[in-house]
């Protein structure tokens, strides 16, 4: 038998050794709360500085078109860190199409036509590479592209192609207002301007729907939709060649705005 000292003593150990144990998954417990709290606080920051750096980049783009600047924060230290290498190609081939810088655009098209992109990325550039060379007047690019488009749309899933199937069939319009001088979806483009929310969509559609009734020999409707793309632009760059091409019927110049806008 165990003498009552040897006894205490290792109740003694046990106590401690019990204290030690738990004191330990207190502890880890702790741990585990801070790394949480200090995670989601990073997390955060992370999300804010980011979101902050998109907002800088779309301001030099969108509003003061100050492409140097913006190229230049694009290759900036922020910039690097949250945006890949893949996505700053990307994002400098929009400032390339705005700005109409031709021979940046011939070095970012091979490559971006390259990258292995989801379907429905790929739509979406492929839309820009063609409203792009359009606007060039290259239609036989334009043209590629079109089919391109075509074919990516088929990758889709039924809820991408519903939400999609506006886009591809504003390709095939422009296809068929301005390469094959048609005036076909006249009245598509004319529904489709009176649907859409912003001012500045709906006049550009006015716009192609004018022409496209023009085409068809429907003057009256051509000059009532003229109209209507004039009060929807009124706050645009556009305005004052619209009102001129509607005190003098100057149908070629809405042509080469239509080409512009597409």
């Amino acid at each position: 038998m165990l003498s009552n000292d040897t006894t205490k003593l290792i109740d003694k150990k046990a106590v401690l050794v019990y204290i030690i144990v738990n004191g330990v998954e207190i502890m880890d417990w702790k741990l585990i709360v801070i790394f949480f709290v200090v995670s989601l606080i990073l997390y955060v920051l992370y999300l804010f500085i980011s979101q902050r750096q998109v907002a800088i980049l779309s301001i030099l783009l969108y509003q003061k078109q100050d492409y140097k600047e913006y190229y230049k924060q694009l290759n900036a230290f922020m910039s690097k860190l949250f945006f890949s290498r893949k996505l700053r190609t990307l994002m400098k081939l929009d400032a390339a199409f705005l700005s109409a810088d031709d021979e940046l655009v011939q070095q970012l098209v091979p490559i971006i036509d390259h990258y292995r992109l989801r379907p429905v990325e790929r739509m979406i550039i492929t839309a820009k590479e063609f409203s792009y060379y359009m606007r060039q007047h290259q239609f036989d690019k334009a043209q590629e592209y079109n089919q391109q488009a075509k074919e990516t749309f088929k990758k889709l899933v039924a809820k991408q192609k519903q939400k999609y199937q506006p886009l591809l069939e504003e390709l095939q319009m422009s296809v068929s207002l301005v390469i094959d001088k048609s005036g076909r979806y006249a009245k598509d483009l004319e529904k489709s301007a009176k649907t859409r929310k912003y001012d500045t969509t709906s006049g550009v559609l006015y716009l192609k729907a004018s022409l496209a009734h023009y085409y068809r020999s429907e003057n009256d409707l051509a000059i009532s939709c003229l109209q209507k793309a004039y009060e929807k632009l009124k706050v645009t760059t556009y305005v004052n060649r619209i009102a001129d091409i509607l005190e003098h019927k100057k149908w070629s110049e809405l042509e080469k705005l239509v080409i512009e806008l597409s």
